[in-house]
């Protein structure tokens, strides 16, 4: 058998029939060639080249199982019409019978049924109206008799293909994994679901997309929709405008506010004004389940549609856009969504001036500065796609350390400013809006309080605007030595902008965006703690500190003209 955009051709000798269809729902083969196909039911129609061999889809016909054999006809099987219907491994037929009873081969459901599902590990399962005051109740086929279990108990509603049970506390169970999450984790951008009652699941797609329905009322003929979306949007590589970390976040209350406060509810992408962002969108749609991208304030999607399951969009923003933020709106065919898992924040173009104050201590510096060039295109590559923001990095000649401004061997790095520090700086520091002062000759920074025993390889003072570093990965002399220190740059430049802590420490000075239980490592603000050998490049901002960056550019560049 051959499947194509909307037919399927049982190959056989001398076969020619085809059978045209809307969308079908699901298809099994025999290792004979024999197969069904359940879809929408075919009017037969005369053409030319095959007379009464096409058959065409008339919408709104009711669903029918087609069965056919290699070589011959393919016809409609009488008598099993139905909303909800599929076929299973062995390919019994399950679905509605004439009384409207729920069937797979000989088992009957003795009642009327709300919705069945098929359940991943092969049971079949029935939503049905109770005969007690309560809600409707999930069974599930056991033997030859129908029971609830545990789990099913406290469920409102299921959808098709069994993948999502929701409790009285709206939580999802889902089959294929254990345990449970909360439904506005599941669904990002999902807002105001909190009427459980009203809730409807329904299966638009046996390749695992629901779409939920939440009535407006008891009485109302009105519905929301919610797309419970497998969809999962990235970058190659990272750190280029998307922040697929935040909604993936831990909700849980064993983490303080502090932690919690960046997380967000949806996908973000950063777009800057005038110009685009490119992202890859992961989903299960297809050609027949397409997915229309409607964005809002002048943005641009092309392609404006989900039509397979690995997408790449452009997503444009207008110069007049600039500072505001965006949903784009999704529907599958007429149905929009209520949750929107993906938003925009449009940023302006901006320049930031950087004095680099190269300090001898003695006659040996310890290593060779990077250039001009491999620091702003470090630093651009970092910021200038998730903050659209520019460095201007000017380096001074090398200069004498000041007297006096050792101690033991040792220059001392501290928060706020100690002597030493101040001292090289109202020395040396002037027209920059972040100064860098590189300690030559000194391997590490020495810290107060036994803060960090080895070393600090950097330090910022946050309201002064400097940055303090020293020698160490410059001194190696190789690549990746150059390459640790510019992120050693770019990570204390980071705090300039977004201000004290890292994601990954504990208690409550975590920076912006603690994230809890997301992956921290490819963080550009992560601590000290994770950087090793192997790691992923430590470059990712995430949308809260985003925000805290452009708070910093409107503050120091915007207002500074």
């Amino acid at each position: 058998m051959k499947s194509g955009t909307n037919y399927l051709v049982p190959v056989g000798a001398g076969s020619n029939k085809t059978v045209t269809m809307g969308t079908v729902s699901d298809m099994a083969v025999n290792t004979d060639g024999k197969f069904l196909a359940y879809a929408v039911e075919p009017k037969s129609d005369q053409a030319p080249d095959h007379p009464a061999n096409i058959l065409k889809v008339e919408s709104g016909t009711p669903l029918q199982v087609w069965k056919g054999e290699a070589g011959g006809a393919v016809t409609a099987q009488p008598g099993s019409p139905g909303d909800n219907a599929w076929i299973v491994d062995d390919l019994t037929f399950c679905g509605k019978d004439s009384q409207g009873h729920f069937t797979s081969g000989t088992q009957v459901f003795d009642g009327f049924y709300k919705k069945a599902a098929q359940l991943p590990d092969g049971k079949l399962a029935v939503f049905a109206p109770s005969l007690s005051a309560r809600p409707p109740e999930m069974q599930i086929l056991s033997g030859d008799s129908w029971s609830q279990t545990k789990v099913t108990t406290s469920a409102l509603d299921a959808s098709f293909n069994g993948k999502f049970l929701i409790n009285h506390l709206w939580t999802i169970w889902e089959n294929s994994s254990d345990g449970t999450t909360q439904a506005d984790e599941r669904m990002p951008g999902l807002t105001g679901w909190d009427n459980q009652v009203n809730c409807e699941l329904v299966d638009t797609t046996r390749h695992g997309w629901t779409l939920a329905l939440r009535k407006n009322g008891d009485t109302s003929t009105s519905y929301d929709a919610m797309l419970a979306l497998p969809l999962w949007p990235s970058t190659n590589p990272i750190a280029k405008g998307l922040d697929n970390q935040s909604a993936m976040a831990s909700r849980s209350e064993i983490f303080t506010p502090i932690q919690r406060q960046g997380n967000k509810p949806e996908f973000w992408v950063m777009v800057p004004a005038g110009g685009s962002t490119a992202i890859r969108v992961q989903s299960a749609a297809t050609a027949e389940t397409q997915v229309t991208l409607s964005p809002s304030g002048g943005l641009t999607v092309q392609p404006n549609k989900l039509a397979s399951r690995d997408t790449n969009l452009l997503i444009g923003a207008p110069a007049s856009a600039a500072g505001q933020e965006y949903p784009i709106d999704l529907k599958i065919g007429s149905t929009g969504s209520s949750s929107s898992p993906l938003k925009v924040k449009v940023m302006k173009a901006r320049v930031v001036n950087v004095q680099i104050h190269p300090i001898s201590r003695g006659t040996s510096p310890g290593g060779v500065l990077p250039s001009k060039a491999e620091m702003e295109t470090y630093l651009n590559e970092i910021f200038k796609p998730q903050i659209n923001a520019q460095f201007n990095v000017i380096i001074h000649d090398w200069q004498p350390l000041p007297p006096n401004v050792e101690s033991g061997g040792n220059f001392y790095a501290i928060d706020p400013p100690g002597p030493g520090q101040t001292t090289v700086a109202s020395t040396y520091a002037g027209g920059g809006k972040i100064e860098v002062f590189l300690m030559g000759g000194f391997e590490t920074l020495a810290s107060s309080g036994g803060k960090a025993p080895g070393g600090l390889n950097g330090l910022t003072n946050l309201e002064e605007h400097w940055v303090w570093l020293g020698m160490n990965h410059l001194s190696s002399g190789t690549p990746i030595g150059k390459e640790q220190w510019m992120n050693t740059l770019a990570h204390e430049i980071g705090h300039v902008i977004l201000g004290r802590g890292h994601p990954d420490d504990s208690g409550d000075i975590v920076g912006p965006a603690s994230l809890p239980q997301t992956d921290r490592k490819p963080r550009l603000m992560c601590s000290g703690t994770f950087r090793h050998s192997g790691d992923p490049d430590r470059k990712s901002l995430v949308k809260a500190e985003w925000d805290k960056a452009e708070g910093w550019l409107i503050d120091n560049i915007d207002n500074q003209h």
